[in-house]
């Protein structure tokens, strides 16, 4: 069962996520947007919680405080495993700044008047040294899609039974090795 906040910015999902065959639950959450019990290792049961941002919210909540100095710490206290799911598209000017997309396809500085490299090492510090797993989504069909798969891989398995990091790689050539030298 997924269990999606009841707040806006996270309650329109309920109805996609059901039509791509999850199970949900709109509820208010305490810390996170989107939360559920997966399988850990020996299917020992783990709470994932996700916490969504579009941009301009990012941006907001990085700038006030609030993710860093309420957020998180919920988030750290309430899961085993969190993410940070960025909902947005953005680029760097030539100097820089943070390009945000216009309605009729151009591009315009963000208001919230952040640099790219600032953003960035804001949501590195974040993820490697506050306890968050960043993801950048470009677009709500993208996000959605996320959470399905983040969903299925800590309910289809045990943690332990995901093993495409243990691969033992043994590269071919295209022709075969003579024992002639």
């Amino acid at each position: 069962m997924l269990l999606i906040d009841d707040r806006i910015g996270s309650k329109d999902l309920a109805e996609p996520l059901e039509r791509m065959g999850l199970s949900v639950d709109v509820t208010r959450l305490e810390y996170a947007d989107v939360a559920f019990e997966g399988r850990g290792d020996d299917d020992k049961s783990v709470l994932v919680g996700v916490e969504l941002k579009k941009l301009p919210d990012l941006v907001d909540s990085l700038r006030s405080g609030r993710l860093a100095g309420h957020q998180l710490p919920g988030l750290l206290k309430s899961f085993d495993y969190r993410w940070l799911l960025i909902e947005g598209v953005w680029k760097p000017d030539k100097r820089g700044q943070l390009l945000v997309p216009g309605r009729h396809g151009d591009w315009h500085l963000s208001p919230a008047g952040m640099s790219v490299s600032e953003l960035q090492k804001r949501l590195l510090t974040l993820e490697l040294r506050g306890g968050l797993h960043v993801w950048h989504s470009t677009s709500r069909f993208s996000t959605l899609h996320f959470l399905v798969a983040l969903y299925r891989w800590f309910t289809d398995q045990s943690m332990d039974h995901h093993t495409t990091h243990m691969v033992d790689h043994q590269p071919h050539g295209f022709l075969e090795v003579s024992d002639f030298r």
